[in-house]
């Protein structure tokens, strides 16, 4: 039978070809599966590159705030001590100005007085 054994080879090869296009297939998709590993590993990244850009720009949020609130604590304190100052040195060179006030305000009230004197009691 010598056909018999051209078949036989033939069963031999198919047999190959089968490994082969399974081995094949396998590395494709182990292949594939790397491809999507990858592209799994730069999602993350460019997720984690997005996070840590948020988390900065919130940090930056924070001392800005931070800074602000200082700035503005430091110009009130300021604007306080301007305000000190400032009653400080009115209140040195008020005297002369409070007698006036106070010299109006008694004529004032000696004329009030007078006027009540001079009406009829009812």
């Amino acid at each position: 039978g010598a056909g018999g054994g051209g078949e036989r080879a033939a069963a031999v090869e198919s047999a190959d070809d089968r490994r082969r296009n399974r081995a094949l297939a396998a590395l494709q998709e182990q292949e594939a599966e790397e491809e999507d590993a990858r592209k799994e590993a730069r999602r993350l990244k460019a997720e984690a590159k997005e996070r840590d850009k948020a988390e900065k720009a919130e940090k930056g949020a924070k001392l800005a705030a931070d800074r602000k609130a200082k700035a503005d604590a430091l110009r009130e304190r300021l604007a306080l001590k301007q305000a000190e100052k400032v009653a400080a040195s009115a209140l040195k060179h008020t005297p002369p100005a409070l007698e006036v006030q106070r010299f109006w305000r008694g004529a004032a009230a000696r004329r009030e007085a007078a006027r009540r004197r001079s009406e009829p009691a009812s």
